[in-house]
């Protein structure tokens, strides 16, 4: 096969599971041998950026002996990262035991770096619509309603049965002009100026609050910050999906929204106590599946687990090594 395969024991040793056997695609892309990793666990392949939340998951579902499907960081003998994707399924035998675990992966470095610079582009886009919208249709709505304004002032005057439908017109242009403000702040956040992104969730909090008339309470650690404007965008965006799942699915009458530093990743997550994952009220769709891509794009993981309350929690987590400064 093309593809890496790692072949692990049945049963999980204390600190990972134990390899059996490694394919030759193994040995290329990781640069070890065959015989330097057979009979150790997987530890060595780990390093600063590995997510140990994905490990746990993986861990977990070994232990309730279900397929899992994740992706992380993995580390080649050379010390290089790599973003891998892993796919493990238990080899069984014929009284239904599991003997061995089957784990093809993938090197998804440079893909996820196509799809990072992908969605630059198109929120590079947004952004300059974005900007469009807000300064030039919205300064010449704003012109418009100013004109109006002195019409009416000269209608008192000389007409004043028509200062009704001047006035009328005026009301029209500002509700478009508030639209279009709308609009432009929906499609670029950060508006290209420097990252709040703390501020922008604290808002996120509040709006939500005035509208859903649900309490919604931001939380923001110390030192948890974005330098990156795109990534800020994609973290948004996977919050205000997530408060709308839980308005909109979930039927949610409280919803916190974190966002803190976790160690060496970046932790935003949003809990709510609503009817929880899995149910039939809350199957969740597109909109879970284009959170994960929005988080795999930056380099990130997305978990989705209930609550001990029976509610939902939406995890992104992100290796802060990702950011980098990128001009608007």
């Amino acid at each position: 096969m093309t593809d890496s395969v790692v072949i692990l024991e049945g049963e999980m040793a204390a600190d990972g599971p134990v390899v059996v056997y490694v394919n030759r695609a193994f040995e290329k892309l990781t640069g070890y041998r065959r015989d330097e990793v057979e009979g150790r666990s997987t530890t060595r392949l780990q390093g600063e950026k590995t997510d140990l939340r994905v490990l746990a998951r993986l861990r977990r579902s070994m232990e309730r002996q279900e397929p899992f499907i994740g992706q992380m960081y993995s580390y080649r003998k050379d010390g290089t990262a790599m973003w891998l994707s892993w796919e493990v399924a238990p080899m069984k035998n014929e009284k239904g035991e599991i003997g061995y675990w089957v784990a093809v992966e993938r090197d998804e470095t440079e893909r996820n770096r196509l799809q990072r610079e992908i969605l630059e582009v198109g929120a590079r886009e947004r952004r300059r619509f974005s900007y469009d919208l807000h300064d030039s249709l919205g300064q010449q709505l704003a012109g418009i309603s100013f004109l109006c304004k002195v019409l009416e002032s000269e209608l008192e005057k000389a007409c004043p049965e028509r200062v009704q439908t001047a006035a009328e017109i005026r009301k029209l242009v500002q509700d478009a002009a508030e639209q279009t403000r709308t609009l432009a702040k929906g499609l670029a956040p950060m508006h290209g100026e420097p990252v709040n992104f703390p501020s922008l969730l604290k808002e996120l909090a509040v709006s939500t609050t005035y509208i859903y008339r649900i309490p919604c309470k931001c939380i923001v650690g110390k030192d948890a910050s974005v330098a990156e404007i795109s990534q800020a965008d994609h973290l948004y965006y996977i919050a205000s999906e997530a408060v709308t799942n839980a308005v909109k699915h979930a039927s949610a009458t409280k919803i916190v929204i974190r966002f803190e530093l976790n160690r060496n990743h970046l932790e935003l997550s949003v809990s709510d106590n609503g009817v929880g994952v899995g149910t039939k009220e809350n199957t969740g769709g597109m909109g879970q599946r284009i959170m994960a891509y929005r988080a795999e794009s930056i380099g990130g993981s997305l978990e989705i687990v209930p609550t001990p309350s029976g509610g939902t929690r939406v995890v992104c987590s992100v290796p802060i090594e990702k950011q980098t400064n990128v001009p608007a």
